[in-house]
């Protein structure tokens, strides 16, 4: 909008002097007017720059604000999934923790992350476990159901038994990792190690 009008206010005043100068005037005069005309000019281009900037570092404060919240919320998060993982239940009261902090963190989330850490959450709600191993054969049905119903357009693939739909907890880390702008697609096959390597400590802890 500035810019906009700094071109017409820079154009009328150059249609303004272009009629002034095309009379026959003093050179004191024509001085004058040369010099208001580059002072106006100069504060219109500042003006621009001005707004510029401030618009820049308006918003890089908000991302940064973003990230620091990120940061913050997702270590805390993964403190309490941490304490989660170690007696390997999940009570009703976790459930309810769990819901809580998927609301906080869909805030600053980006929608991917957003939506890995929903599924995760539903997931817990309706099979009572992170770990496909761990569930009991009743609430893998109740979550094939759950998912068929939830995405019917999507088909429930396994591998060695194992649901490729499943939103493990190395699945939910790398994801709030990648958020965090950490992943690039350039570090795919560091991403399958460190998934890995994290599924492997919570299997034996």
């Amino acid at each position: 909008m500035l810019v906009a009008l700094a071109l017409v206010l820079g154009v009328a005043i150059f249609l303004f002097f272009s009629r002034f100068f095309s009379r026959a005037l003093p050179d004191y005069a024509v001085n004058i007017a040369a010099a208001f005309l580059g002072s106006v000019i100069t504060i219109i281009v500042t003006a621009v720059l001005l707004q510029a900037q401030s618009a820049s570092e308006l918003s890089k404060e908000k991302s940064i604000g973003v990230f620091n919240s990120k940061v913050q919320m997702y270590s805390d998060f993964l403190e309490f999934l941490n304490q989660i993982t170690i007696d390997g239940e999940i009570d009703d009261e976790e459930l309810l923790r769990f819901r809580s902090w998927a609301f906080r963190m869909s805030l600053v989330a980006g929608f991917i992350a957003t939506r890995v850490i929903n599924l995760f959450v539903m997931q817990l709600v309706v099979a009572r476990h992170y770990r496909w191993s761990c569930t009991t054969e009743e609430n893998r049905e109740k979550w094939l159901g759950w998912f068929a119903e939830t995405y019917p357009e999507a088909e429930v693939e396994f591998v060695d038994a194992f649901p490729l739909e499943w939103t493990t907890v190395g699945d939910l880390v790398m994801t709030l990792r990648a958020d965090l702008g950490e992943v690039s697609a350039s570090e795919d096959k560091e991403v399958e190690n460190t998934r890995e390597l994290i599924q492997d400590m919570i299997m034996y802890t």
